[in-house]
C-alpha cells in the first residue's frame, strides 16, 4: 500500500469515527440535513498530469488496471516493498488522490485538495462518496462485527456530504500526534469539545495504520507547502475501476 492510500485511508478513517461520535453525542438524528452542503471547500489547490507523474516517480509506485469484474474483496492489491524518503507537495498529493480516485471503484472520497501551511498544519477538503463505503469495507477486509458498530450511523448520511479538516498530523518515530483546529461536516461545524474526542479517536486510528504489517511510515511532517515522508510502501499497486 502505497503512502497515499494509506493516507486516503487515514481520512476515511477519521470521517467515519466523526459520524460515530457524533452519533453518540445526540447529532446523528439530524444530520442527513445538515449535511445538505455537497460542495467542498476551495483550498486553491490545482494540479496537472505532471503532479501525477512527479509523485508517482519521487513514491517509485508502478499503478496497473485489473478488470471491471474483480470482486470488491480483491479490488486493490499491492506487490513488492521499498523504503522512501521523499518530500511531496501539496499539489502532488492532491493529484494523487484524485487519481486514484478516478482509477478505483471502491475510493471512498472525490474531489479532493490537501494544503501544507507554512505553520505546520494541514487543511483536507471533499466529498464522502457514500455509495463506495461498502466495496471499500470489502478491499479492507472489514469483519461484520465492524460493519454492524457503524452501519446504523451511517444510514442516516443520505447524502454525498462534503467534509472540511484542518489541523496538525505529525508521525515521529513511528509514534503519532494530532492537534485537531477545526471539522466541518457539510454545513455543520464540530465545536470544540468534540474536537478533543476526535482528536483523541484520530491518533488512536493512524497509529493502527502506521503500525500496519509490511507497509510502515517512520516519520510524517508538513509545512511551507510540502510533507516529509519517510516509509516502507509497495512497488506495485493493482486497482479495479
Amino acid at each position: 500500500m502505497s503512502i497515499v492510500k494509506k493516507a486516503a485511508y487515514g481520512i476515511v478513517g477519521i470521517l467515519l469515527i466523526i459520524v460515530l461520535v457524533l452519533g453518540y453525542l445526540g447529532f446523528v438524528p439530524i444530520l442527513s440535513g445538515l449535511m445538505g452542503a455537497n460542495s467542498p471547500r476551495d483550498l486553491g489547490i490545482s494540479y496537472t498530469q505532471e503532479d501525477i507523474d512527479s509523485a508517482n516517480g519521487k513514491l517509485g509506485v508502478t499503478y496497473v488496471a485489473l478488470p471491471p469484474s474483480t470482486p470488491d474483496a480483491n479490488s486493490v492489491i499491492m506487490e513488492g516493498f521499498h523504503p522512501i524518503n521523499v518530500v511531496l507537495g501539496d499539489n502532488e498529493l492532491t493529484a494523487l488522490f484524485n487519481d486514484h480516485a478516478d482509477n478505483w471503484g471502491n475510493y471512498p472520497m472525490s474531489d479532493i485538495q490537501v494544503r501544507f501551511n507554512p505553520e505546520g498544519d494541514i487543511e483536507l477538503s471533499g466529498v464522502i462518496e457514500t455509495g463506495h463505503l461498502k466495496g471499500f469495507a470489502d478491499s479492507k477486509g472489514y469483519d461484520e462485527e465492524t460493519r454492524r458498530e457503524v452501519r446504523p450511523y451511517l444510514n442516516f448520511v443520505m447524502t454525498k456530504p462534503a467534509v472540511y479538516l484542518k489541523g496538525d498530523l505529525d508521525v515521529i518515530n513511528g509514534v503519532v500526534t494530532a492537534d485537531l483546529q477545526q471539522v466541518q461536516i457539510g454545513r455543520l461545524s464540530i465545536s470544540s469539545g468534540q474536537l478533543d474526542l476526535i482528536e483523541d479517536a484520530l491518533e488512536y486510528y493512524t497509529q493502527h495504520v502506521v503500525d500496519a504489517p509490511n507497509v510502515e511510515i517512520s516519520y510524517f511532517n508538513s509545512g511551507n507547502g510540502g510533507c516529509d515522508v519517510q516509509a516502507i510502501v509497495p512497488s506495485r499497486v493493482s486497482f479495479a475501476p
